[in-house]
């Protein structure tokens, strides 16, 4: 079971078992046992998505919520920024727990690839824009 805490100070305990997958699959119609499937595959779509991850772990957490009255609404406006990226990282790694204890190691490897391709994406994009020079774009653009 991983952890992590949003902005407004709640604790949320994130665990992925049969039950969960199942919970997720009814709430939203998505199978988390089948990431490698679609196109993207749902474990890019996870990776990339901040709202479908954030509908797929307030799934996960709905117990914790409902017990502290908290609607997914909620949930959602105490998610921003070091707190998303809490959630992810513990998402992940619950997941990739699930998974290695399955013996699932295949399904691991995606989930890694995943990130590693995201995370190499991010960084071209980082150089990318730090390359651009501002002046020579507002020139090509008036055809100065």
């Amino acid at each position: 079971m991983k952890r992590f805490a949003d902005f407004k100070g709640n604790q949320w305990n994130i665990s992925i078992n049969i039950g969960a997958v199942k919970r997720v699959k009814s709430l939203l119609g998505i199978d988390l046992l089948d990431i490698e499937s679609g196109d993207p595959p749902l474990a890019t779509r996870l990776a990339t998505d901040v709202v479908l991850l954030c509908d797929v772990v307030y799934c996960l957490v709905k117990d914790q919520a409902d017990k502290a009255n908290i609607t997914d609404a909620q949930f959602g406006e105490a998610l921003g920024g070091s707190a998303i990226m809490d959630m992810q990282t513990a998402f992940v790694e619950e997941l990739l727990d699930f998974f290695r204890g399955c013996g699932r190691m295949d399904r691991a490897k995606i989930i890694e690839k995943s990130a590693e391709v995201i995370t190499l994406a991010v960084k071209r994009a980082e150089e990318e824009a730090n390359a651009l020079d501002g002046q020579k774009v507002v020139n090509q653009a008036f055809g100065s």
